[in-house]
């Protein structure tokens, strides 16, 4: 049936329907009826007569948490896209509408909620099944969000977070060793999961994004993947067996971005790809979701010492900036301890200068600047920019970091020096610079 309104429905015979909240399992979840009517007016008039009458049974200043749920989660429709509210849907009547969802929310503490909260990650009481920091923070902020829309006020949100917080989950990078028998595995591995590893430890690709790739979203010219989506799963509404499904959804518009991966990897990509599928599976419509990405890795990697291995982890080691390049180029490469070594092994001037050569005539272009003027701004002939242009002649360090910051500090080809990572944190490092 189409949706016409907030719980109205369009019926097939003509009338419309409108729904609302009869009564409520042992669970809390609710069970529905419905009001009929020729017009959208009609069934709204029935349905604020109905939940009146639903009202006076109880008093005036009680409000049950299971119905604060339900409005909370109607309002936050408005707001959000369906797979963030599905997920709050998911953990409301997981964790708290079985807990508190007959009870007053104005009887409810915020100490009451917190200590239910830090109980679930009690790994003596629920072992494998015990939640970690980060899902207390989320919860801590769903509960929270109900609790200060049904009172109206935002201060059972801030109490509820400014409460003793346990430690977010905390993944260590992977060290030199595991860095090698990584890029190793890969070697003797060529599949798409294990490429998806590798454009992790070299791009910074979350898993979820990872999973929702299509062989669409890369450009092989450039070397670059469009970041726009993201797999999540999400509570399965159109009935069936299935109580869950995957949902491939929008990023958030801050997270949209494009990432260039390493020529290192080029070959491997052109390898395995397959226009029109996608990425992971090789299919047209079919996705892996992480777990299942994460068990194909752990089988995998058993055979190279890399038990414990987690894709948070080798995310956790691009994010560092440990995950140099030289690593698939040398099997016996090992990072150096002291800091100031950390910024010259990040800084590869050599492939810094070859990426400046590759795009030179792209960034040129968007100037609209001739190979003449290009010369003459560089303190070059036209021929010599024509030959380093065209890769006849090698581009020196000075020449460079000249083309570097003419194309950096011009407003057309700024985000795109950005995005071509062209000016790295580790130049800037050397350099001195600050924004």
């Amino acid at each position: 049936m189409p949706k016409v309104g907030k719980n109205i429905y369009l019926r097939k015979d003509g009338r419309y329907e409108g729904r609302y909240i009869a009564a409520r399992d042992e669970n809390g979840k609710p069970r529905y009826a419905s009001v009929y009517g020729r017009t959208v007016h009609e069934v709204e008039a029935k349905l604020a007569e109905v939940k009146a009458k639903l009202r006076e049974e109880f008093s005036d200043e009680t409000i049950r948490f299971s119905d604060a749920v339900t409005e909370w989660l109607e309002d936050r429709q408005k707001h959000l896209a369906a797979a963030t509210t599905d997920r709050y849907e998911y953990f409301l009547y997981r964790y708290f509408v079985p807990e508190f969802g007959d009870r007053d929310i104005n009887s409810i503490t915020d100490i009451e909620i917190n200590a239910f909260i830090v109980g679930l990650a009690d790994k003596d009481k629920y072992g494998e099944n015990a939640i970690g920091g980060t899902t207390i923070e989320n919860l801590r902020s769903i509960v929270g969000g109900v609790v200060s829309f049904a009172r109206k006020n935002k201060e059972a949100y801030r109490s509820l977070r400014s409460m003793v917080k346990i430690e977010r989950d905390s993944y260590e990078p992977l060290d030199s060793d595991e860095i090698r028998r990584l890029v190793s595995c890969a070697k003797y591995n060529r599949n798409p999961e294990m490429l998806g590893v590798m454009l992790t430890l070299f791009t910074g690709i979350g898993t979820g994004e990872l999973c929702a790739l299509s062989w669409d979203d890369f450009d092989l010219p450039r070397r670059e993947i469009y970041i726009k989506h993201t797999l999540y799963r999400i509570k399965n509404k159109e009935g069936g067996k299935k109580r869950t499904k995957l949902a491939v959804t929008d990023v958030r518009k801050s997270a949209i971005r494009t990432v260039q991966y390493p020529q290192e990897l080029d070959s491997y990509v052109r390898e395995l790809y397959h226009k029109g599928c996608v990425f992971l599976t090789g299919d047209k419509e079919k996705f892996l979701e992480q777990r299942s990405f994460a068990n194909h890795l752990e089988s995998m990697i058993k055979g190279h010492g890399l038990s414990g291995l987690t894709l948070q982890r080798v995310k956790k080691t691009h994010d560092k900036g440990l995950a140099d390049i030289r690593y698939i180029s040398d099997p016996y490469y090992e990072k150096q301890n002291s800091s100031k070594a950390q910024v010259q092994v990040r800084l590869d001037e050599r492939w810094l200068i070859k990426e400046m050569e590759n795009d030179l005539r792209p960034l040129r272009n968007i100037l609209g600047i001739s190979s003449h003027e290009m010369g003459a701004v560089m303190g070059i002939s036209e021929d010599d920019y024509k030959a380093i242009e065209a890769g006849e002649a090698v581009m020196d360090w000075d020449l460079f970091l000249s083309l570097l910051f003419f194309f950096k500090y011009n407003s057309k080809t700024e985000s795109v020096v950005d995005a071509l990572g062209l000016y790295p944190n580790a130049l800037q490092e050397r350099l001195g610079i600050r924004n």
